[in-house]
């Protein structure tokens, strides 16, 4: 999903206003980075608000990693490159399922 998709979606959920998305998708286009991020950024909104709304909209679940101990199999699967990359942490292994959180789902 697009940095301005993410916007309208915010905006149309009213969490945001019009004019605070014009001004971060100005701050996007001129020095780039993750639309979510600059609104943060900006106050406009909490990563926690940015988080519930991927988890209400998108059926994301959201797992906070501060107090999760990672499963070394699990890290074992995706290659170093790969997780940098896409900016991926697997998380868990259980069975044929992987567990992995994102930065930008």
């Amino acid at each position: 999903m697009t940095g301005k998709r993410i916007g309208e979606s915010l905006l149309r959920e009213g969490i945001i206003t019009k004019s605070q998305l014009k001004q971060a998708l100005e701050i996007e286009r001129q020095k780039g980075g993750l639309l979510g991020k600059i609104l943060i950024d900006l106050g406009y909104l909490s990563e926690e608000g940015l988080t519930g709304h991927f988890v209400e909209k998108y059926s994301c679940p959201y797992l906070p990693l501060a107090n999760y101990e990672m499963n070394p199999e699990a890290i074992k699967i995706i290659p170093e490159a790969v997780a940098r990359k896409y900016l991926l942490l697997p998380v868990d292994k259980i069975g044929n399922l992987l567990t992995v959180a994102t930065a930008n789902p």
